[in-house]
């Protein structure tokens, strides 16, 4: 009896050890990023909304697995002979699809262009300067790939010299096609 109690206290601590490694590796990087105080963004790259979230919005059509929206602060133009609903030139673009990946359902906000330079992420603008963009980005733990593309949580921002463009690598672990 002893031997057997022996027994099964190590193969319950080698079990517990075994399931906290597995805990710790699948603890990883969020895949969400919260939003700051410092944007006056509508929605945030990672949100989970809703069709509903969009109703002050413009539908843009034309994207096959997921929608796109208009910010509510902005017109839609429609070209002459024309049906379709274009953005402006000065905008503010929210990319809505499944998120982390595609067949995981729901509806997250996985994509922001920015061309309005009124538009603040993190305090910034589209008018920082890289040292302004390398002092804030750095000091809230993004990562810098030297291209302007800045990483963090499965997220990235690209701040170039007409827009800000703000993305969530979506993963496609089915093999979906659009």
């Amino acid at each position: 009896m002893f031997r057997f109690n022996k027994n099964l206290k190590t193969l319950m601590s080698l079990s517990a050890f075994i399931f906290s490694l597995f805990s710790l590796s699948s603890c990883g990087e969020s895949k969400f990023l919260d939003k700051p105080n410092e944007t006056n963004l509508e929605f945030w790259i990672t949100e989970e909304v809703s069709h509903d979230s969009f109703k002050n919005c413009t539908f843009l059509p034309g994207l096959f697995g997921g929608d796109m929206y208009l910010g509510s602060r902005y017109e839609g133009i429609i070209r002459e002979g024309s049906l379709m609903v274009e953005a402006p030139e000065i905008h503010v673009v929210y990319t809505v699809t499944s998120y982390p990946d595609y067949s995981d359902g729901g509806y997250y906000v996985t994509g922001i262009d920015i061309t309005d330079p009124n538009i603040n992420v993190y305090g910034l603008t589209m008018k920082s300067s890289k040292d302004e963009i390398s002092k804030t980005l750095s000091n809230l733990g993004f990562l810098n790939d030297k291209n302007n593309c800045w990483s963090k949580n499965n997220c990235w921002f690209n701040f170039g010299g007409s827009r800000i463009h703000i993305g969530a690598h979506v993963s496609n672990d089915k093999g979906y096609i659009f």
